[in-house]
């Protein structure tokens, strides 16, 4: 049932605040959906009550159907995570990319720092997928930096170097 909430002005009930909890998230907390119904004019207090009573079950309704045909339109798209088989490469470059660093407020040298970063993790992890990647994997690609790979002078990456890869994958995986 709805939950039922007088919004008052002067003394009188002005309008209905309706507030229903369709489930829970993956962390426990309640998805919920609200909206104000403002009774007729020539209704009494009893009446108003009663009728806001009526509107927010059929307004409860219509939401909740509303709200499963979403669920299942959405879920009828996805696969779960364990039957995915994202390429590495792809979404960093199409995904993460996209939506974390070029965003209007990212300055131009914020986006090139980041290409650079991206393009040293996708050479090692180029081929691999996503979802099979482990905190070991990346435990190696970080002694990998540190041990083998040579920049394009030669030389081994730095400290702070280190710490910017380490940042970026955070990124991409947290």
């Amino acid at each position: 049932m709805a939950n039922i909430r007088e919004n008052k002005k002067n003394g009188k009930v002005i309008s209905f605040r309706f507030t229903v909890c369709l489930e829970r998230d993956v962390r426990g907390k309640q998805i919920r959906k609200y909206t104000t119904w403002t009774a007729p004019a020539d209704l009494t207090p009893a009446k108003a009550r009663k009728a806001a009573e009526r509107a927010a079950d059929a307004w409860e309704e219509k939401v909740k159907v509303e709200y499963q045909k979403q669920k299942e339109l959405g879920s009828a798209y996805r696969l779960p995570p364990d039957k995915r088989r994202d390429d590495f490469v792809s979404f960093v470059n199409d995904t993460w990319f996209v939506l974390q660093i070029r965003g209007e407020n990212d300055k131009p040298n914020t986006i090139a720092f980041y290409k650079n970063m991206t393009r040293i993790i996708s050479e090692y992890f180029k081929g691999s997928v996503l979802q099979e990647i482990s905190p070991v994997d990346i435990q190696k690609y970080l002694v990998y930096l540190r041990t083998e790979y040579k920049s394009k002078l030669g030389k081994p990456l730095s400290a702070k170097t280190l710490r910017h890869q380490y940042g970026t994958l955070n990124l991409i995986f947290g």
